[in-house]
């Protein structure tokens, strides 16, 4: 990680606007002050799903690259917290001690129901890949803003298409009812911007297969897919 791979989240062009939102990234880096988070997340999407629309192989590289600078700002303390943040309990597997680890981003239901959502899309994708060669599902979410309503017609969608693959025992005991527990613990209530929302969501889907515990999880689902498929 270098500011090189910052300066990648603070605009699309090599214009003078873009330049000035990374020189104010090192100053705050080097003198103790903020830069909004906002700004951040807005920056970062941005170069995310544009990465998406273009170079949809390698946007999830960029997804961790985002990640690895919002954890590096964070660390520093040039992001400050989003207030009204809490310490949620998380469930004892893979997806739960992943937010366990990184509390001080999963400080809110919204924020588990976004990640756990793209987790879920990851897993579709997954499983159409082994029937099909391709993963036609993605292409309805990606270059899009998760907002609540977006997000909540998505997991329904998700889950019909595990059925309809005969694949819901990927899920039934893991994301199933973490993301409904999410969906509960937020109630009539959804206090997250868009971009934090689709950030969460896009972390979901590009590093689903690192949380889960790379080959060895994907190895267990290849195996029940099969089993299925037999």
């Amino acid at each position: 990680f270098t500011l090189k791979t910052l300066k990648t989240f603070t605009g699309s062009r090599p214009d003078k606007q873009s330049r000035k939102q990374f020189l104010a990234y090192v100053d705050a880096i080097f003198s103790g002050e903020y830069v909004a988070r906002e700004v951040f997340f807005r920056d970062a999407v941005s170069t995310i799903l544009n990465g998406f629309k273009r170079e949809p192989d390698f946007a999830p590289f960029m997804v961790r690259d985002a990640w690895a600078s919002y954890r590096f700002l964070h660390q520093l303390g040039v992001l400050p917290s989003l207030k009204g943040g809490v310490q949620m309990a998380q469930e004892d597997n893979a997806y739960g001690r992943f937010m366990a680890e990184h509390q001080d981003f999963f400080d809110r239901p919204e924020k588990k129901v976004a990640f756990l959502t793209g987790c879920y899309v990851n897993t579709v994708c997954y499983v159409q890949r082994e029937h099909l060669g391709n993963d036609p599902f993605f292409r309805k979410v990606r270059g899009l803003k998760m907002d609540q309503k977006r997000l909540q017609k998505i997991y329904p969608e998700a889950r019909d298409k595990l059925h309809q693959y005969d694949s819901l025992g990927l899920v039934v005991t893991t994301l199933d009812p973490q993301l409904a527990q999410a969906w509960i613990d937020c109630g009539d209530r959804w206090d997250l911007s868009d971009d934090e929302s689709t950030f969460a969501f896009t972390l979901g889907v590009s590093l689903a297969w690192k949380v889960r515990g790379t080959k060895e999880s994907d190895a267990s689902i290849h195996a029940a897919v099969e089993d299925q498929t037999a």
